[in-house]
């Protein structure tokens, strides 16, 4: 008990030191009264700091895991440790035949069709395999097709610059509609009900890629990305594979300054991030099995702080 009576002590010193202490110490003395024993009373307040001290460390883990501005940097041999731990504790990672790969343990803590509770999602069942059913059946080595699809679609949108765009725009124009030559109905969720879609919602592939060329031009703006995913994050439903992944994005501009928010991503694509910033985003590329493997839908995810 010595060294319970040692650090209580130290406490106490310290509460009466900064003056915030004269009350606290009397309450202190008041609550020790109730027991027959110094010890028991020294006792239950070192577990009790003890408890506070854990409920701390308990919260400081819920904010990174919840932070879209978390270090995903995976270059650290200590970050990765901490990293393959974590994904190993998330929800849907038996879902997945995830083999070690290095990327954030994040992508597996989403639901890829059931929600929270693991109910499945209405309309999504009958046509969902899970990852690890493609591997099975598909083998590792045809699913990395559907990543580099992915990876390209993302590079031509999120890894550009104004200069390159302006310089030659039917080129962007071009690479745009090769990479999804079908009608765009969920690339976004602001532009659905604009007057560039047609009865349906469709946003032609050649409309949207010129929007796209106006957004990077008309605002001098330069982004840059990089993209963190692997094939145990390919899956399939509503009879399309997607890729899942980790998209940080960081935009600039010579017409804006740092800080101010980046309208024409919130405009294109419903994310919030300011120039100058980098955040990370979850995003589900869904890819349509054509022989070309039209990117046919993108949606992003913000990990809220």
């Amino acid at each position: 008990m010595r060294w319970f009576d040692g650090m209580l002590m130290r406490v106490i010193i310290i509460i009466n030191t900064v003056k915030i202490g004269g009350k606290a110490v009397e309450r202190l003395n008041k609550i020790k009264k109730h027991f027959k024993s110094h010890k028991y009373f020294y006792m239950i307040v070192a577990i009790t700091l003890l408890i506070v001290f854990v409920i701390a460390a308990v919260y400081k883990v819920k904010v990174d895991v919840d932070s879209r501005y978390v270090n995903y940097d995976l270059t650290d041999e200590v970050e990765v440790k901490k990293n393959e731990k974590r994904l190993q504790k998330t929800s849907f990672v038996d879902e997945t035949a995830y083999d070690g790969a290095k990327v954030p343990y994040i992508l597996y803590d989403i639901p890829f069709i059931t929600d929270e509770d693991k109910n499945i999602i209405p309309g999504a069942d009958d046509s969902y395999f899970t990852n690890k059913e493609l591997v099975q059946n598909m083998g590792r080595e045809n699913l990395q097709q559907f990543i580099d699809a992915s990876e390209e679609y993302l590079n031509l949108l999120f890894n550009n610059n104004y200069r390159d765009i302006a310089a030659d725009t039917d080129a962007f124009v071009g690479e745009y509609t090769k990479l999804n030559s079908m009608n765009s109905q969920t690339i976004t969720t602001t532009l659905e009900n604009s007057n560039m879609a047609d009865e349906e919602g469709n946003i032609s592939p050649d409309v949207l890629a010129s929007k796209y060329a106006e957004m990077y031009v008309d605002n001098s703006l330069t982004i840059d990305s990089t993209f963190y995913t692997d094939t145990s994050l390919v899956y399939f439903k509503y009879y399309m594979y997607w890729v899942r992944g980790l998209i940080s994005i960081t935009p600039t501009s010579a017409d804006h300054e740092a800080g101010e928010v980046c309208e024409p991503l919130k405009e294109m694509f419903n994310i919030d991030v300011k120039y100058g910033e980098t955040v990370n985003f979850i995003v589900d590329v869904g890819i349509f099995p054509t022989d070309q493997l039209d990117v046919s839908s993108i949606t992003f995810s913000t990990v809220e702080k």
